[in-house]
């Protein structure tokens, strides 16, 4: 379980992501400091790739992604890793649309 500074942190880079994504300014450079922080508290950075995957095909936030991540992952018994890991590989193997 994590303690409450990690869980601090997670929720941090949550929200910044958000802001970035509804704002759509710097969501690059937010995408990559959450991918470092996720990295440094022990969640895994491909997380953060799949929340903006699934945010942006069902027009919702980062966070809102992520509990659909959640339960998606609970419903079908993966770990939210393993699927979004599946998520980013799956998107990576398709055709760019034009």
């Amino acid at each position: 379980m994590p303690d409450d500074s990690t869980r601090l942190i997670v929720f941090a880079v949550d929200m910044a992501l958000d802001d970035a994504w509804q704002s759509q300014t710097d969501v690059p450079i937010t995408l990559a400091v959450a991918r470092r922080l996720s990295t440094e508290v022990g969640r895994e950075p491909l997380i953060e790739d799949a929340k903006l995957l699934v945010a942006a095909e069902r027009n919702c936030t980062p966070s809102e992604a992520f509990e659909l991540l959640v339960r998606t992952s609970k419903s079908h018994n993966i770990k939210v890793a393993e699927l979004a890991r599946r998520l980013v590989e799956t998107n990576q193997a398709r055709p760019a649309e034009s």
